[in-house]
């Protein structure tokens, strides 16, 4: 199933909490629409600072300070952090190549417009899922966090597909507490006690409901 979402609603960079007007991706967009030429280092993507040295750090949440930034949680998905898979997305990486990949994005997506099948990955498009809290709705992507700050930078409509667990990798499936191949288009605060991190009690509800929070934050 897919479907347009707004640029506005979009709640994530990876798995850091972020909403578009700050993320660094989009910035870098509109930075190259405002000046071709400009040099990475003049870039938003470059002076992006965002240093965890614990999973708690990325969440703000202290009970999870006794793991690693790169361990993998987010808990209406994993039972406990995945410390086996290695994420610094975005958190460690190599800034003049990324800066290159949102030009070449730019100036590809400018040309020709944006056709999933021109722009052919494992995922097959922009996926996610939706987010809800306090009876807000937010969209989390999970493949298609640089597109999705392209079209958005271009003003044009972001294509979403939900997720289907068809084409996760294995890795991506590692500590789940969900059925990936039924995956849920929505996770709700409404059932945070049926997540599988609280149902584990890897963490309580309080600390689950803190987590999905910062995902709402303007």
């Amino acid at each position: 199933m897919s479907k347009n979402v707004i640029a506005k609603n979009i709640c994530n960079l990876s798995r850091i909490p972020i909403n578009m007007k700050d993320n660094p991706v989009y910035n870098t967009c509109l930075e190259l629409l405002n000046n071709p030429n400009i040099g990475y280092k003049d870039s938003s993507i470059y002076s992006f600072k965002f240093n965890p040295t614990t999973l708690g750090d990325i969440f703000g949440v202290s009970k999870l300070n006794s793991y690693g930034y790169t361990a993998v949680f987010l808990p209406w998905i994993h039972k406990k952090p995945q410390e086996k898979i290695n994420d610094q997305a975005f958190i460690n990486f190599n800034r003049e190549n990324k800066f290159n990949k949102i030009k070449g994005l730019m100036s590809s997506i400018s040309s020709v417009g944006y056709f999933p099948e021109k722009f052919p990955d494992r995922k097959k498009g922009i996926r996610g899922y939706w987010l809800e809290y306090k009876g807000k709705i937010k969209t989390y992507i999970i493949s298609g966090n640089h597109r999705a700050a392209v079209l958005s930078a271009l003003n044009i409509e972001i294509p979403f597909m939900y997720e289907d667990g068809n084409l996760l990798k294995h890795r991506e499936t590692l500590g789940v507490g969900i059925d990936v191949m039924n995956y849920p288009s929505i996770f709700s605060d409404k059932s945070v006690d049926y997540w599988p991190a609280v149902k584990s009690g890897c963490i309580n509800r309080k600390t689950a409901l803190s987590i999905i929070s910062k995902y709402f934050e303007e």
